[in-house]
């Protein structure tokens, strides 16, 4: 019989035992069609891999779409070169050590930065496109056009002795914060032009094991529950779980009171499926804060205090970190 809806739980696979029947196959089901999504289904289907793409919403984008599209890539872009800027895969891996704090993963630091221009040009012959301009300002993205310019601490007084500092933030060439729906186009454009198959209105509900192997998944669509065959794997795009007010108090209580940002799809529901099949989760507990003192510098004109009157932070850090030290504080008051 077919599995009841309301009995499958993410956090709670089941075995291949219990489908009834496959209605789709492939080599590699992604679910979830937001930058992520798109670009792991783009590279498995450049290996040879069948592709399959799953999306709960009725069109691709995800939280990608609503964001502002800068994307960190550096060690020597052609944008970096073409704005006068020189840049090393050494400096950006030690920027980005010293930036990830005490859960650093070094090889995979030294793996992302190692790669970044072949990330850059891979991004452009997907067709994403970049304007050779900078922006020397302080604010949250590039106001206009631009498609270079600062968006962390790489400035910092700590910073600045261990690596020295580069713009690495690369916006596709878009108006203000129109980057991440512009990079989306992009993707789905190059998608939509490969044999990869994308399901939309499809909410994928939980993974299908063989032992502890994950061999598909089930999902709802057009009504009705429909199990997928993965051969060679489920790659999880799923995005956060911002939107997930239980997720979101037990894992960030901090933020219980902060204002959330993303889609309705963002509820954790591929998290929970990972961990389900056993998967390790990292960070949970960190979220991306932004305050509305940063942009341009207008409201960081002194120092920021405490209950206590000490000064706890470098007010002209990146608007994250000044945030997260907010929070952080007595009552949260500064």
């Amino acid at each position: 019989m077919n599995q009841d809806a309301k009995k499958l739980d993410p956090c709670s696979p089941i075995q291949v035992g219990d489908v009834p029947e496959w209605h789709l196959e492939a080599d590699v089901i992604v679910v979830g069609f937001g930058g992520a999504g798109s670009c792991a289904a783009l590279a498995a289907a450049e290996e040879g891999a069948n592709v399959i793409l799953l999306e709960a919403a009725s069109a691709s984008g995800g939280t990608t779409a609503l964001a502002g599209g800068q994307i960190y890539l550096g060690g020597g872009t052609p944008i970096q070169t073409a704005c006068g800027f020189e840049d090393s895969v050494e400096d950006m891996q030690a920027y980005l050590t010293l930036a990830a704090g005490e859960n650093v993963d070094p090889e995979r630091i030294e793996l992302y930065c190692r790669d970044s221009v072949a990330h850059y040009e891979w991004l452009v012959a997907q067709g994403v496109e970049f304007n050779p301009e900078f922006y020397g300002g302080k604010h949250t993205n590039t106001p206009e056009y631009q498609s270079l310019c600062y968006s962390g601490n790489e400035k910092g007084f700590a910073e600045s002795k261990v690596a020295r500092p580069a713009p690495r933030a690369h916006k596709p060439k878009s108006f203000w914060e129109d980057g991440g729906s512009t990079l989306m186009e992009a993707l789905t454009q190059a998608v939509e032009q490969t044999d990869i198959k994308v399901y939309y209105d499809t909410r994928v509900l939980t993974l299908v094991l063989d032992g502890n192997e994950v061999v598909g998944l089930a999902c709802r669509q057009d009504g009705e529950i429909r199990y997928l065959k993965a051969n060679r794997g489920v790659v999880l795009c799923a995005g956060g779980f911002v939107m997930n007010q239980e997720m979101a108090a037990r894992h960030v209580p901090v933020l219980q009171q902060a204002t959330p940002i993303g889609n309705p799809n963002d509820n954790g529901s591929g998290i929970l499926m990972g961990t389900g099949a056993g998967g390790a989760t990292l960070n949970m507990g960190e979220a991306f804060i932004s305050m509305c003192w940063y942009p341009s510098g207008e409201f960081c004109k002194g120092v920021f205090v405490n209950e206590q009157g000490n000064r706890f932070v470098n007010e002209d850090c990146y608007h994250a970190r000044g945030a997260h030290r907010i929070l952080n504080q007595t009552h949260r008051k500064v």
